[in-house]
C-alpha cells in the first residue's frame, strides 16, 4: 500500500472535508418555536417585523417566515443591560419604520 505525500493529503482533505471541518448550517425556527423556546410572542414577532424592531428574518413565501437561530441570539445579546435605566446599544441597526418617521417630521 503507498501512501500519499502530506500535498497530496492537504489537497484530498481540501476537496473532501470530514463531517467536522463542514460548516453547520443555519438552524431555521418558525414563530411557533420562538415564542415556546424564547418565551416571546408570536403575536410580538409579527408587530416587530411590521415596524421593524425584531430580529431579522427571512420571508420563504406570503405568508411564511423563518428566523435563523443565530441571528436571533445575537439579536437578543444586543438588548443585554444591567439596570432599566439603561439603553440597549442598537444604533448600529436600522429601523426603516422610525427612518420614514422621522424624515416626516
Amino acid at each position: 500500500m503507498t501512501s500519499r505525500s502530506s500535498k497530496e493529503s492537504q489537497i484530498a482533505d481540501a476537496l473532501n472535508p470530514s463531517s467536522e471541518q463542514k460548516t453547520q448550517p443555519s438552524i431555521l425556527l418558525d414563530r411557533d418555536q420562538i415564542q415556546v423556546e424564547y418565551n416571546i410572542s408570536r403575536r410580538w414577532l409579527e408587530l416587530a417585523a411590521l415596524t421593524g424592531d425584531g430580529p431579522t428574518f427571512i420571508k420563504i413565501g406570503a405568508r411564511t417566515v423563518r428566523y435563523r437561530r443565530d441571528e436571533l441570539e445575537r439579536w437578543l445579546s444586543e438588548r443585554e443591560v444591567r439596570s432599566t435605566s439603561e439603553t440597549p446599544d442598537t444604533s448600529h441597526t436600522t429601523n426603516p419604520y422610525n427612518s420614514k418617521l422621522a424624515a416626516a417630521e
